[in-house]
């Protein structure tokens, strides 16, 4: 058997000579094939826009904290956000860009299941060979890049090439405009949720509210209570506040029990704080928050008239001052819910690709140019080979 090496430049190019025109045939042969392929192969195009990294939101810290965690009890990713540095948050709306969500946004909005491009594809297979179309990139500055592949089909014209092109920048667009579209929705639905929560917290405030002030005014009839010494006066505004605070803990407390474990940090937090405003309210109600505290005296040796009068009046400012608090974050929350503000800060939309990514006939005419050499070394080594078999057999 002929080897490689027993063919020299010299025996090989008069090989090529002898043989010319299989040579020449096979050459034809190769790139016509290679011509061919060119026409009817699928052209691609990719389109890329690009988002801006995400801000933070440090607004609302009480309630905000807590509807963050609401929307992630839902599946939502605000819990997870909430947490996070500026570049983690990019890597959550990257994960969001190719979720289901997102994706059948883009379908429903482009109507792709009538496209000519995906043949009227079932929408689970659709919806996967769109996210593997997608491509998400997240730079170390948080950038956010979003890229899409469109395929032409088998033998593409004019016409259809450009419809491909457009279709990459409108599904990239879509994209952006879908995760937009997916994270205000989240929100508006947290907030609603909040706000709903809030305004059964309000109603139940409000009753309580209206039964002390009816006590109090019947109180003051039939007693004639108008007004308390000084020092009582002191004592029931350090009461007050002590008592605000407490009456917020517990609000937040309860929200908490609902939305974290008992062993989380964010609930650990929550109940440290209403324990410490629990222990100082306590202490003042026995006579003071200090043992060195000589204005405060305990309230239990006040004769009972001022004692219930105190805590009448006490109870009535308390319940005055949670309505506030309440009201406030119920109309930031409604606020929020029918807002329409952008919620992606976008960078660059993506332009419809003037060139085809592929194929690229330059380096098409190179493989097919190494194809050529491959097929007529083979031939030539097998006519080598023929060559010196009928040699020997002469002989």
């Amino acid at each position: 058997m002929l080897e490689i090496s027993d063919i020299s430049f010299h025996n090989a190019l008069n090989l090529v000579i002898k043989f010319r025109k299989q040579v020449i045939r096979i050459t034809i042969v190769v790139f016509l094939v290679g011509i061919i392929y060119a026409v009817i192969t699928p052209h691609q195009y990719v389109a890329s826009g690009s988002i801006m990294p995400p801000k933070q939101n440090n607004n609302n810290m009480n309630l905000s904290a807590m509807m963050q965690a609401l929307g992630g009890s839902m599946g939502g990713l605000s819990s997870l956000a909430g947490d996070m540095g500026q570049s983690n948050l990019s890597l959550v709306y990257s994960e969001v860009l190719k979720s289901n969500s997102v994706i059948n946004y883009v379908i429903d909005t482009l109507n792709l299941y009538n496209s000519e491009f995906y043949k009227k594809l079932p929408r689970h297979k659709l919806i996967k060979e769109l996210r593997d179309n997608i491509d998400i990139l997240v730079d170390k500055s948080g950038i956010i890049y979003v890229s899409t592949t469109v395929n032409t089909n088998l033998l593409p014209d004019k016409s259809q090439r450009k419809r491909a092109a457009k279709l990459a920048a409108a599904i990239s667009n879509a994209e952006i405009a879908g995760l937009d579209f997916v994270i205000r929705n989240r929100n508006n639905s947290v907030s609603a949720k909040t706000k709903d929560f809030i305004g059964t917290e309000i109603d139940n405030y409000q009753r309580l509210l209206d039964s002390i002030q009816t006590t109090l005014q019947d109180f003051r009839q039939n007693n004639k209570i108008l007004e308390l010494e000084e020092q009582t006066k002191a004592i029931v505004l350090q009461a007050n506040t002590i008592a605000t605070e407490l009456a917020k803990a517990e609000v937040e407390l309860s929200i908490g029990k609902s939305l974290y474990s008992e062993n989380s940090q964010n609930y650990r937090m929550l109940k440290n704080s209403y324990d410490m405003l629990k222990s100082q309210y306590n202490k003042i109600q026995s006579g003071g928050i200090t043992q060195n505290d000589k204005f405060s005296i305990p309230l239990n040796e006040f004769p009972s008239l001022i004692k219930e009068y105190t805590n009448l009046m006490r109870d009535q400012k308390l319940y005055e001052e949670i309505l506030i608090y309440l009201r406030t974050n119920y109309y930031q929350e409604a606020i929020q819910e029918k807002r329409d503000i952008p919620q992606v800060d976008i960078l660059d939309w993506a332009m419809i690709p003037a060139e085809k990514n592929a194929p690229i006939y330059k380096i098409l005419l190179i493989v097919f140019a190494m194809l050529d050499i491959a097929i007529i070394f083979v031939f030539l080594l097998y006519k080598s080979s023929k060559i010196k078999l009928n040699s020997a057999s002469q002989e």
